[in-house]
């Protein structure tokens, strides 16, 4: 009887002791969670590595200009020339490869059409998931007091893609571009083309600039 009494203690210290454990755990995991009105920090969701990071700044890279698809070709040779200087040389696409639309709208509608090329899975909006190909200096401006954001629409027919999506109201619209030619290519130590980039970028003229970052 004695023994089996000193059995129940025993059992009935080790559960104490578990269940202690557990409250503790609970509380632990309780704290850690943020709550609905914390901020979370960026850099927590930033996929890239400080060495990663570093690595990209160092990357050779040449600027890619993002202009409405209205804008006529000497707009666009004139808003090269004077950020870039005179007679550089450069390319004009009609179907740029990676921004090839934009969303432009008031700021009442803006957060509601953005959630809507969210869902469609044939929009990217924003820098691209993987940064090694190009970044965007600012993929959402305000020009005008509108609000324009950058888009990659993908499919075999875009123009049929750009009505779909304009068939829901969303008012999306296309770009072209002009590609700085690669003898022009800097790094981020590169302070004048830095300063010539985020001054084009500050243009009303130009929705976006692009660092196109190349292969070496």
């Amino acid at each position: 009887m004695k023994e089996k009494l000193i059995f129940l203690i025993l059992i009935f210290i080790f559960l104490s002791g578990v269940i202690s454990g557990c409250i503790e755990n609970n509380n632990q995991d309780t704290e850690k969670s943020p709550s609905d009105n914390q901020t979370v920090n960026e850099s927590e969701l930033n996929p890239l590595t400080q060495n990663e990071t570093e690595m990209l700044d160092k990357m050779l890279w040449v600027p890619e200009i993002i202009f409405d698809s209205n804008t006529s070709d000497s707009v666009i040779n004139a808003t090269v020339d004077k950020y870039f200087g005179e007679n550089i040389p450069k390319k004009i696409r009609d179907e740029p490869l990676y921004v090839n639309s934009y969303l432009k709208s008031d700021k009442d509608l803006f957060e509601g059409y953005k959630v809507d090329l969210q869902d469609d899975s044939l929009v990217e909006i924003g820098n691209p998931a993987s940064p090694w190909v190009y970044t965007i200096v600012e993929s959402e401006k305000v020009i005008d007091g509108d609000i324009i954001l950058a888009t990659h629409i993908s499919g075999e027919n875009i123009s049929e893609e750009l009505n779909r999506i304009r068939d829901y109201g969303i008012p999306i619209k296309r770009t072209k571009s002009v590609t700085i030619s690669t003898p022009s290519a800097a790094d981020n130590s590169d302070s004048k083309m830095t300063a010539a980039v985020d001054e084009c970028n500050r243009d009303n003229t130009v929705l976006f600039v692009l660092k196109l970052y190349l292969k070496c």
